[in-house]
């Protein structure tokens, strides 16, 4: 039994878990973990209809879980040399 064939097996076996799993994947880690996703649904080990919304939502707890983060460091540490120098690489690529 390959690795692939193990996570499919998992997947079969405890369905929600495994969005589980994809959920947090995807705040943690991202891209990788979306791939997997796609190719289980392709290979119907998974259902589309609950993959796609846990996805997404994944995607978005991730994106505002940085943003929070990025917010309050900044409200923290508004004067940190290393913040600036973030702010002002960010700021390079901005248009005027």
């Amino acid at each position: 039994m390959n690795t692939f064939e193990a996570l499919a097996s998992f997947v079969l076996d405890y369905q929600i878990p495994a969005y589980f799993l994809i959920f947090f994947g995807i705040v943690v880690e991202g891209e990788l973990v979306l791939v997997l996703t796609g190719i289980f649904v392709y290979l119907g080990v998974m259902n589309p209809f609950f993959s796609i919304p846990v996805a997404f939502l994944g995607a978005m707890a991730k994106t505002l879980l940085g943003y929070k983060i990025g917010s309050y460091l900044g409200n923290i540490y508004p004067e940190n040399k290393l913040m600036g120098f973030f702010e002002r690489k960010i700021l390079s690529f901005l248009p005027s």
